[in-house]
């Protein structure tokens, strides 16, 4: 599944950040990629087709965002859903 994810993004590399790839990386490493949703950037999640799949579980992650992405734009409660996080003011 990581490299497919990896393939994927080589194709759209200019939306995703090698902060992102180095992410994904990590969570491949600890052999649980499918299961640590808390640690995956949203980029990662919509490829994978989380955000359909799982839409309840997908606002629990972006509710109330504390962070955004300097790099795509996306907002979330966790700084490590995104690739690129700065806090919001």
């Amino acid at each position: 599944m990581v490299f497919a994810i990896c393939d994927f993004s080589l194709l759209f590399k200019s939306h995703i950040s090698s902060e992102c790839f180095k992410k994904i990386a990590n969570l491949e490493k600890r052999g649980n990629i499918m299961d640590d949703v808390d640690e995956k950037t949203l980029c990662a999640l919509q490829e994978e087709g989380y955000i359909e799949s799982h839409t309840e579980e997908f606002i629990r992650l972006i509710s109330n965002p504390k962070f955004f992405c300097k790099n795509c734009g996306r907002s979330a409660v966790n700084s490590n859903n995104l690739c690129k996080p700065a806090e919001l003011p």
